[in-house]
């Protein structure tokens, strides 16, 4: 052998030691990078579960909280429901009781004669029935009565529309 053919025998050799020491020192750092992953896992999944347990007593307090039990919100206002109906109804009896008394006409008269805003008769507002006569009449006016050229009830669509504003035609 030669002086050439042992060194390249021993380049081989320290090669293969240098290769298999640089393999190690990756497989260590990689072991350690996993080691160190792993722990950061480990880490992560316990906050996580710290996280879950609080937003499950964050939970439960709400429901306590905002869900009360039904007998300590229905009887409370069941009984003040009741108390001011008593005393609503109390409070409105006389004026039925003075209505009672007092004849139909008299109260009709002074409706006419007065107007709710102090002004003249002419700012009040008209009654149902005065709002369906004049419907009727308009409708007689215009040739339309008792049926409308769409086929449609005059008295029908003259009701519909007192029932929605007794101004529908007019004061």
């Amino acid at each position: 052998m030669s002086i050439v053919d042992r060194l390249r025998g021993a380049v081989r050799e320290r090669t293969k030691v240098v290769s298999e020491r640089v393999t190690q020192s990756y497989r260590d750092k990689l072991g350690e990078n996993i080691v160190k992953r792993q722990s950061e896992l480990e880490a992560l999944e316990k906050t996580l579960e710290t996280r879950e347990r609080a937003i499950l007593e964050r939970e439960a307090n709400l429901r306590e909280y905002y869900f009360v039990p039904r007998r300590y919100v229905v009887v409370p206002m069941t009984i003040f429901f009741l108390v001011v109906m008593y005393f609503g109804v109390k409070a409105i009896s006389p004026v039925f009781e003075k209505a009672a008394t007092t004849s139909v006409s008299s109260t009709a008269s002074e409706t006419r004669e007065s107007s709710p805003l102090g002004g003249s008769s002419e700012n009040t507002i008209p009654s149902y029935s005065a709002c369906v006569s004049k419907g009727v009449s308009y409708y007689k006016e215009m040739g339309s009565y008792p049926t409308l050229s769409t086929g449609e009830d005059a008295l029908t669509k003259v009701r519909d529309n007192c029932g929605r504003s007794s101004l529908a035609f007019g004061r």
